[in-house]
């Protein structure tokens, strides 16, 4: 066990790796070259109405602004999931 939970859950990982096979802990993971690039998500600015004009415009403002993202995330929300036994949508 001990005390700081935070070293708790990363040998508990650790085990799980172990045992599974399915997966890295993050310490054995290479970041890619990418990983400190700045990018730009639409979902902040935009939520559901993104759109083209909208997306250029957000680009050249935030270029403007003296950083220009280097990649960019189009996201126009959230993925309906649908449990067809419960009939319910989560």
């Amino acid at each position: 066990a001990g005390k700081d939970p935070y070293e708790i859950l990363r040998q508990g990982f650790r085990d799980l790796e172990r045992r599974t096979e399915a997966f890295r802990v993050r310490e054995k993971k290479v970041l890619p070259d990418n990983i400190d690039w700045f990018g730009w998500c639409t979902w902040d600015a935009f939520y559901h109405e993104v759109s083209g004009w909208g997306i250029e415009r957000g680009l050249r403002e935030i270029a403007a602004g003296g950083t220009p993202p280097r990649f960019l995330i189009i996201d126009d929300g959230w993925q309906d999931t649908v449990d067809y036994q419960e009939g319910a949508l989560r």
